[in-house]
């Protein structure tokens, strides 16, 4: 944010941690940690709000240490490296329901005869993968037997 700052300056900045979805790296968050993390971040969300009504200058982001050189590679490693689309594949049990196709943001995601098919790259936001209603979306070997993660199931309906 400090990097960004200094292109667009802000009056406020503000980290805000959520249940991992990134099921790649590791596992989902258990059920008592989502529910954790997700309260938390409602009251982290209210308060967040009343600073920006009051306009008040904030910075609450969580940094590590060396936070813009450590992102920076990061960033330039996930790009180069990470960003494949290659080992996404669909188990027999895809069901050709098409809302992988639907909701990926990067519209990197087509059918073809009935079964998902990735372009060469994507944002690898993993919402195909989390929201599959059949499991069926794998990425290589890393994500079966993995819990899916969605917010949709701790949202109450008139959120959603």
């Amino acid at each position: 944010m400090k990097q960004f700052s200094k292109v667009y300056p802000l009056s406020s900045s503000y980290s805000l941690v959520m249940p991992n979805n990134y099921i790649i790296g590791s596992d989902t968050d258990d059920e008592g940690e989502i529910r954790q993390k997700i309260t938390a971040a409602r009251a982290e969300l209210e308060r967040m709000t009343q600073e920006i009504q009051r306009q008040a200058p904030v910075y609450r982001v969580h940094e590590g240490g060396l936070a813009g050189v450590k992102s920076h590679f990061a960033n330039f490693g996930f790009n180069k490296f990470a960003r494949s689309a290659k080992p996404f594949f669909t188990e027999n049990s895809c069901n050709s329901c098409g809302l992988c196709v639907q909701n990926c943001p990067a519209h990197a995601i087509t059918l073809q005869d009935g079964k998902p098919v990735w372009a060469a790259q994507c944002y690898q936001c993993l919402r195909c993968i989390n929201e599959c209603p059949q499991q069926a979306i794998q990425y290589g070997k890393s994500t079966a037997g993995r819990r899916r993660y969605t917010i949709r199931g701790y949202l109450p309906q008139d959120e959603q």
